[in-house]
């Protein structure tokens, strides 16, 4: 078999696998009733925006993003970065939709802690 062969082959079986990874995470993130920071948001911030945003900040971010106080604090940063108006976060990607989605919920729901 030739290289060209082996890698697309190789390119199209990690594509497989990168969906089948984003849609268990995504399965993760279903919601019923009000979204709230700590049954929903967090979950969020912990898998996308820890590495950077902890507390002391690491890898040039300006704020960490740890507790509760810290996202409101920074609601309206964090609602411009997932929608692309200012810096895109996390780094190099886009949240899915659905992360996107839930984060948009809990703001017009009134951002709920509990």
């Amino acid at each position: 078999m030739n290289i060209f062969r082996l890698t697309f082959i190789l390119h199209v079986l990690l594509s497989f696998i990168s969906c089948a990874e984003d849609s268990r995470e995504e399965l993760q993130l279903e919601v019923s009733g009000p979204i709230t920071f700590e049954g929903n948001v967090r979950q969020i911030i912990a898998q996308d925006c820890l590495n950077c945003h902890t507390n002391p900040p690491r890898n040039g971010a300006p704020f960490p993003l740890e507790t509760f106080e810290e996202v409101m604090n920074r609601r309206v940063d964090i609602r411009n970065s997932i929608n692309g108006r200012t810096i895109l976060m996390p780094p190099g990607r886009r949240l899915s939709q659905p992360r996107i989605d839930i984060i948009e919920t809990w703001i017009e729901q009134g951002f709920l802690e509990n």
